[in-house]
């Protein structure tokens, strides 16, 4: 082989050292060929047999795509920030918001297909979906603070503080508390945030939480304490 390579051929069309090609077909387990020549090969045959191009193209990306969809899905997973900048920045360069208004327009011209997608998305992401209600209704009474935004991960966080509701104590499902509530001026930032049962997180709405507290049958000074404590830190 080192021979080969080192006595290698000049194709006689283009004039260019032709490389060695392995192909174990092959009885030297390859042959010398010249990148050019097979290029317009393959553009020769690309254009006499479209379809079944196509149709290899088509077995190829239907073998290879869940593969590929996996490690892509992996890959944003591990690197959220990474891959969310990236796209905000390209964003950024698309002229007029040209980007934002193809998508809504696809949208409109694919809405079973969108609706789907859609709920397939929610059903896999739950917590996420509660992220994004909880941001919006944020943004709507301007109770966030620009570079401190509630992630998932707080939100799980906050929530796991106490053993159960932040206020009774009740082993229920908990849903995210805001202590001092959006509707009474309070903001949507991780020291305002616990977990608390929906029956307490009804009934106090946008109560002041210390006057709510006090007149609950559960209450105790050590709880209250302790919630004070939780939204210090």
């Amino acid at each position: 082989m080192t021979e080969q390579i080192q006595s290698a051929p000049v194709c006689e069309k283009h004039g260019c050292e032709k490389i060695w090609i392995k192909d174990k077909r092959k009885k030297r387990g390859g042959y010398w060929g010249c990148n050019k020549c097979n290029a317009e090969k393959a553009a020769r045959y690309r254009a006499r047999h479209p379809e079944r191009v196509k149709e290899t193209e088509r077995k190829s990306y239907a073998k290879h795509a869940p593969k590929r969809r996996q490690g892509c899905a992996n890959y944003r997973k591990n690197n959220h920030e990474i891959c969310r900048a990236s796209h905000d920045k390209w964003l950024a360069k698309q002229p007029g918001g040209a980007e934002i208004e193809r998508q809504r327009i696809w949208r409109e011209n694919n809405r079973d297909l969108s609706r789907k997608s859609s709920s397939a998305w929610a059903k896999n992401n739950p917590e996420k979906v509660f992220v994004n209600l909880n941001n919006r209704k944020a943004r709507k009474l301007n109770a966030i603070v620009p570079g401190r935004p509630v992630t998932a991960a707080i939100e799980k966080e906050r929530k796991a503080l106490f053993n159960g509701c932040c206020y009774c104590g009740a082993q229920k499902k908990l849903t995210l508390e805001h202590v001092v509530a959006l509707d009474a001026g309070g903001l949507h930032v991780k020291e305002n945030l616990l977990g608390a049962c929906g029956a307490c997180n009804s009934s106090k709405r946008d109560r002041p939480v210390e006057e709510w507290f006090r007149a609950q049958k559960f209450f105790t000074e050590e709880r209250w304490q302790q919630i004070q404590q939780a939204l210090e830190g």
